[in-house]
């Protein structure tokens, strides 16, 4: 029996970025949405996981954001030295 798999999880493994963690980043902003502080504890997980190799269209696809709003977060944090 095979299973299919959605492509994002083919990228994500392929990337070798930990599935879990991608998983931890969307429970978290749906638990605390509208914060200030919600917004700093995302950005700072979507560097981490960019960091380990997950794509930014994966990323964008997750969070439902647009690809650009994915890569101003990074810029960001990679500017900042974060």
């Amino acid at each position: 029996m095979m299973r299919v798999m959605p492509s994002n999880t083919i990228t994500r493994r392929r990337a070798g970025a930990s599935p879990g963690g991608l998983r931890r980043l969307v429970s978290l902003q749906q638990r605390v949405t509208g914060s200030r502080q919600a917004a700093a504890v995302r950005n700072q997980l979507v560097a981490e996981l960019h960091a380990q190799g997950v794509p930014t269209r994966v990323l964008a696809e997750q969070l439902g954001m647009s690809v650009p709003g994915v890569q101003r977060i990074i810029h960001l944090h990679t500017r900042a030295g974060g």
